[in-house]
Formats: structure tokens, C-alpha cells, sequence
């Protein structure tokens, strides 16, 4: 390993940053290499383990000091000795060793002031604004939200223009053939995928489980039953499905489907339970039992 002193330049915030030392500890091939990952630990105490994590495709970036205020604070106290590590892969390849590094040290125990999770853009932060004052800053996303403030998305839609715009491109899409058929083919992959529905029954009995998800789903459904107007606009469409030939064909031939796998299924098992209580679910894993083994 070569180890040099460079003076470091530039203003963090409101700080002097003039002052800092820094001192670039380059490990075999990385002064050569053309992408890297560092570590940033204290001058003064580098046993105590790294404080930052980052990534640099130019040499401009390993020599500057200004990353964010609670990285200053560190940075002017007590000095930064930067390890550096050299890779030939790619850009994306290296944003993903960054993600992968900052979260194992993150799990050793490491304090971070990375303020986000890393690779580019902000991942594990999102914007958020005091409608008051309309002032912005960075969160984290696994943090709750201070009192008063709300995401930027939120800001978004409680604006009436953004959301007629928004509704104008989802009617939009669900009304192109090709969107439709890409999403039902993706939606029906899904389904078949047991990993991802496991997931999928975990996360809805967790929600289940939830006193406050319970109360504000109910609270919710009653809202717009209760509406005269949606209430109206359901009675119609349902109608409307009742007079269409092609729709009646087609809910028949799927009830009778349903009616024959659930005769299927209770001859097969035994169940003694309700016949209304058979789920698709229960069929899907007593079917998936019967298939051949490899």
C-alpha cells in the first residue's frame, strides 16, 4: 500500500473545510484502477472502523472532502484517512458493491453518515416538504416522518391538476391492447411464482393482523359505499355486464370451472367443511401435491 497527504480544499456547508487532512491509502492495483470504492475512517482512530462509504470514478472525487454536514463535522474533528479500493467492472456493477457494502457495515455496527443506501441517485431517501413553509429536505425512507411534514409524492397528489393528469395516463394505458396483455401475462407469471406468493399471503395476513390497517381499511370501504354516487356508478356497470352475452358466456363457464375443481377437490381430500369455504388456494396446493415428482 502507498499512503500520501493531500491537502484538501473547498467549503462543506458553512465550514471550513481548508483545514482537513486527508490521507488517501490506496490497497494493491487501486491507484491504477479506473472505478473505485472507499472507506472513510478517522484520522486519528482508524481501528474504530469506517464512517462512509462511497464510490468515485475520477480521481477529482477521492480527493475531495465535501460530502454531507454530518460527514464534515467528523471530517474537520478529526481528520479522514481514506482507504481506497480499485475495480474494472462496471459503473452499475460497482453501484451495487457500494449498496453491498454500506450494508454490511451497517450490520457490524458501523455508524455511516451515508444518507443513503447507495449506487446512484437517492436510494433510501425521498424528499419531503412542510406545506407551511414549503421548505424541502432529504429523509430516510425507514425513518417516520416528522410532525407536519409529507412526502413529495404526497405533496404531488394533493394536487387536483397532477391527479386528472395522472388518471388521463393510467385510462390511457388500459386502454392499449399491447399494455394490457403485457400486464396480464406479467400478473399471471406472478401467480405462478409460489416464492412470490408466499410473500404475497404474509404480507396480507400481516395486514390482517394490524388493529390500525383494519380500522383504516374499514374506515375507507365505508367512506365509499356510503357514497351515492360511486354506489350509483357500480349498479350501472354491473348492468351493464349483466345485458353483454360475451361477459354472461364467460362468467358461467368460469363459475362452472370453479364449481367443477371444488367437486374435484372434495372427492379427492375428504374436506367436510362448507362448500363456499373452498378457496383457489386450497385447490392450487392440493393440485400442486398430485404432480408428478422428477
Amino acid at each position: 500500500m502507498c499512503s500520501c497527504l493531500y491537502p484538501a480544499h473547498g467549503l462543506a456547508y458553512t465550514y471550513d473545510m481548508s483545514t482537513v487532512q486527508l490521507e488517501l491509502v490506496y490497497h494493491p492495483g487501486a491507484k491504477d484502477a479506473g472505478l473505485w470504492l472507499y472507506e472513510d475512517h478517522r484520522l486519528d482512530a482508524p481501528h474504530r472502523g469506517p464512517f462512509y462509504v462511497g464510490i468515485a470514478s475520477a480521481r477529482g472525487r477521492l480527493n475531495a472532502v465535501r460530502r454531507n454536514k454530518h460527514h464534515g463535522n467528523i471530517a474537520r474533528k478529526h481528520g479522514i484517512r481514506r482507504e481506497v479500493y480499485g475495480f474494472t467492472c462496471t459503473w452499475t456493477e460497482l453501484c451495487q458493491k457500494e449498496i453491498d457494502t454500506i450494508a454490511l457495515r451497517k450490520a457490524q455496527g458501523h455508524a455511516l453518515t451515508n444518507q443513503t443506501l447507495g449506487g446512484d441517485g437517492t436510494l433510501g431517501v425521498a424528499t419531503i416538504i412542510n406545506p407551511q413553509t414549503g421548505k424541502r429536505k432529504q429523509w430516510p425512507t425507514d425513518k417516520p416522518l416528522s410532525h407536519g411534514w409529507i412526502t413529495d409524492a404526497q405533496r404531488r397528489f394533493q394536487d387536483p391538476e397532477f391527479r386528472a393528469k395522472n388518471k388521463a395516463a393510467h385510462q390511457r394505458l388500459a386502454q392499449d391492447p399491447e399494455w394490457r396483455a403485457k400486464h396480464k401475462a406479467a400478473a399471471q407469471r406472478r401467480a405462478q411464482d409460489p416464492e412470490w406468493r408466499a410473500k404475497n399471503k404474509a404480507a396480507a395476513q400481516r395486514m390482517a393482523q394490524d388493529p390500525e390497517w383494519r380500522a383504516k381499511n374499514k374506515a375507507a370501504h365505508q367512506h365509499v359505499t356510503q357514497n351515492p354516487e360511486w354506489r350509483a356508478k357500480i349498479k350501472a356497470a354491473a348492468q351493464r355486464r349483466a345485458q353483454d352475452p360475451e361477459f354472461r358466456a364467460k362468467h358461467k363457464a368460469a363459475h362452472q370451472l370453479r364449481v367443477h375443481d371444488k367437486r374435484a377437490f372434495v372427492a379427492a381430500t375428504g374436506y367436510a367443511g362448507e362448500f363456499r369455504r373452498i378457496t383457489r388456494a386450497m385447490i392450487d396446493e392440493w393440485r400442486a401435491t398430485q404432480a408428478p415428482q422428477p
